[in-house]
């Protein structure tokens, strides 16, 4: 069985991607829909329009037999849903963004209407909807799905092998600008001074000009430079937003290359890797007790459980899923 990744373009993704290739069989098609809606607004009946849209999906899936699985993520799906619509292979789809926030973000794209919900688009079109968000599960009855790496577990020890600590406790943070990563960030960076800790933090705006904290980096990063200042810091910042639950991609980051984790997020206490000598959640535990956690050892006794969270074991789950409900290998 073939697995197909279908405009999974970021990154982020080819490097999963990339890992993937060197273990099984996979193919990845971005830009799906390209030329597909100049030509198809050119032709008058619906019966030539469903014509194209067939023949442009054959030509796309070239090479694609009955029994390979088609993946698509949640964030690019809309653009080719009347595309994806029309493949016959068993298709699921993974969201890596609440719900809610999809309600949203489609919504300001035009690719839902005011008042549309985004589940009634691809509802019908997936044979399964994978998400990261629990509540989502409850709220919309989906699938849980462990938030997963673009490294496979083959790729594990390569990792630990590349991960240096050039900064010792040093602390990186990347995130996206508001006022209250801000604020959250601001008494971090109180907390290490009195420590003589240094360390990075990217707080990333569109706006150049915004009036931050001038020890604030307002500049982007790579996928790929991010994970090498990952490798180098000896402290990894993640700071949620209230609402947000559940595992993060920065937080598993941080369990792969072997570093603490500080962070706002009080429900990983939850997760099966939580280990009080590797996480420190803001907030919750003791300012008193932050020296003596950033000067003691990684706890590598949960190091194993880092295959759960792999690009590889998301693959055997959903070929595992599949199995279950049908005779196909």
């Amino acid at each position: 069985m073939k697995i197909i990744f279908i405009d999974w373009a970021t990154d982020y993704a080819k490097l999963m991607i990339a890992n993937l290739s060197m273990i099984r069989e996979v193919k990845e098609i971005n830009r799906f829909n390209r030329h597909f809606k100049k030509i198809n607004k050119l032709l008058i009946s619906n019966a030539l329009k469903k014509a194209h849209a067939k023949l442009h999906v054959f030509i796309k899936l070239r090479g694609v037999k009955r029994k390979d699985t088609v993946i698509c993520n949640g964030y690019s799906i809309l653009k080719n849903i009347d595309l994806v619509s029309q493949i016959n292979n068993y298709k699921i789809l993974i969201l890596r963004d609440t719900v809610e926030k999809l309600n949203v973000s489609m919504t300001e794209k035009g690719f839902l209407n005011n008042g549309e919900h985004y589940l009634s688009r691809v509802r019908p079109v997936f044979d399964k909807i994978y998400t990261f968000d629990k509540s989502g599960c409850k709220n919309f009855q989906l699938t849980y799905l462990n938030p997963f790496l673009s490294f496979t577990s083959s790729r594990y020890q390569l990792g630990q092998e590349q991960s240096t600590t050039d900064n010792l406790n040093g602390f990186f943070y990347v995130g996206a600008y508001d006022t209250y990563r801000e604020n959250i960030l601001s008494q971090m960076l109180i907390e290490f001074d009195s420590r003589d800790i240094a360390g990075e933090v990217y707080l990333v705006s569109k706006d150049k000009k915004l009036n931050i904290n001038s020890r604030f980096i307002n500049c982007s990063l790579s996928y790929a430079e991010n994970i090498n200042k990952v490798r180098r810091s000896g402290v990894v910042l993640e700071i949620n937003r209230p609402e947000q639950v559940g595992i993060t991609l920065r937080a598993i980051e941080a369990l792969f290359f072997g570093k603490k984790l500080i962070t706002t997020n009080r429900d990983i206490i939850h997760c099966d890797f939580y280990s009080s000598s590797n996480i420190f959640i803001w907030g919750e535990d003791d300012l008193s007790g932050l020296s003596e956690f950033l000067s003691s050892p990684f706890n590598d006794e949960v190091k194993p459980l880092i295959d759960n969270y792999t690009a590889d074991y998301m693959i055997e789950r959903i070929v595992k899923d599949r199995l279950a409900i049908s005779h196909i290998v």
